[in-house]
């Protein structure tokens, strides 16, 4: 039982630490960020992001790729699927 206990202990540190470091990747995000994310797990373009928040579209695709980067994602379909 003891040997179960051990051999399965660093799995379950592994699991613990990847859960922790998702939920801090989040928590990088900026305040405008977190804002594009939303609109980004809602299907809009960039286009309309840029429309609905007032800011250039190069603006908006700065920010894209900031939230890609720090969520460890490169593509839409993995920031809609993403949980926080």
């Amino acid at each position: 039982m003891i040997i179960v206990f051990i051999l399965a202990l660093p799995i379950v540190l592994y699991i613990l630490r990847n859960k922790s470091r998702a939920k801090s990747t989040f928590s990088s995000l900026t305040v405008q960020e977190r804002r594009i994310f939303s609109f980004l797990q809602q299907g809009l373009t960039n286009k309309e992001i840029a429309d609905e928040l007032g800011v250039g579209l190069s603006t908006v695709k700065s920010h894209v790729n900031n939230i890609f980067s720090k969520l460890k994602v490169s593509s839409r379909k993995e920031v809609m699927d993403y949980k926080e």
